[in-house]
């Protein structure tokens, strides 16, 4: 027989992942840990998820979507490419890695363990990716398409390594001045450049 799945267990299992996750990390929380927190047996995690790798990126998505939308709020309200830029420079290197006590570095780790890298799904990232292309056309309505793909690698890559390194160093992100630098540069470019 078929179990049909309920969005209120999903939901308690996903909550009560993040709880722990960011109380534990990856690696210091455990399926039952989860299934405990959230009311049921290990057994039935397993109806709704692959496992703790594919609970976490559940988690972390909707997380990231939530932060992704307040921020595209805020390029919204921006008056110049140079202050929209900013707001998203801003956002993926100092305050998403800083939100919730550093909750990104859980997917770093997660990452970096080696038993789920088989297991890997791109769709988080591919989503992300594109929402900052979106985001980034706000902010440079100019620039070319590969100028978009550049800067969102960049700001992925770096928000990977300022989200470890809030970690790893005591809450620090990225310096106003680099981010200051890195504006003026990418505005300073032929192809972001608003045309006259």
């Amino acid at each position: 027989m078929v179990q049909v799945k309920k969005t209120e267990v999903e939901q308690a299992i996903t909550a009560a992942a993040r709880t722990l996750f960011k109380t534990h990390g990856y690696a210091g929380t455990k399926i039952p840990q989860i299934a405990k927190a959230a009311g049921m047996s290990a057994a039935n995690i397993y109806v709704y998820f692959d496992g703790k790798a594919d609970i976490l990126l559940s988690v972390y998505d909707a997380w990231f979507a939530n932060q992704l939308e307040a921020l595209k709020a805020r390029i919204d309200q921006c008056t110049s490419s140079e202050l929209a830029l900013r707001t998203l420079f801003v956002a993926m290197w100092q305050e998403l890695p800083a939100a919730d006590n550093g909750f990104c570095s859980v997917l770093i780790e997660a990452l970096s363990d080696r038993s789920i890298q088989d297991k890997y799904s791109p769709r988080l990232r591919n989503t992300i990716e594109a929402n900052l292309k979106k985001l980034l056309t706000q902010c440079l309505p100019a620039a070319s398409t590969a100028t978009h793909q550049t800067v969102t690698t960049l700001l992925i890559m770096a928000f990977d390594g300022y989200a470890l390194n809030f970690h790893l160093k005591n809450g620090q992100t990225a310096r106003d001045e680099d981010i200051d630098t890195l504006c003026r540069l990418f505005l300073s470019c032929d192809d972001a450049s608003p045309k006259k």
